[in-house]
């Protein structure tokens, strides 16, 4: 084998060899988006479970006053940085400032018959 062959060979392997290295850098950030958006799906699930405990809880509550003073938001027993509280056939969902949940109900037989929820994940599908 002549030199001018074996130069082209060493260069020909360094190529391929970049050409892996810069291929398995972008898999190795793919890898970490994948992880990054799964623990955001993850999250998201796990706030919807408990928005639906509060407003399970908040329902029951409901159901067995009569009539709650509007003015009045009460924390959630199971996870106190929520409250709720209610208005004129509606309940709210809230944690901090914000208002994570709305919720439009009816009193069918004594029992609170969920109407409709809005979310701020599904506010712009809603119609008013």
């Amino acid at each position: 084998m002549r030199d001018k062959d074996k130069g082209f060979i060493e260069i020909f392997a360094l190529v391929i060899t970049s050409l892996f290295m810069v291929l398995s850098i972008q898999m190795v950030q793919e890898a970490i988006l994948h992880r990054k958006v799964g623990n955001a799906y993850v999250q998201n699930i796990q706030e919807d479970y408990r928005l639906e405990g509060v407003l399970l809880e908040a329902k029951l509550v409901r159901e067995k006053k009569g009539f709650i003073d509007p003015t009045e938001k009460i924390s959630s027993i199971y996870l106190p940085d929520y409250k709720y509280y209610f208005g004129n056939d509606r309940i709210y969902i809230s944690k901090g400032v914000s208002n994570l949940l709305t919720v439009t109900y009816i009193i069918y037989n004594g029992k609170v018959v969920i109407t409709g929820v809005k979310s701020q994940s599904n506010s712009i599908y809603m119609r008013e």
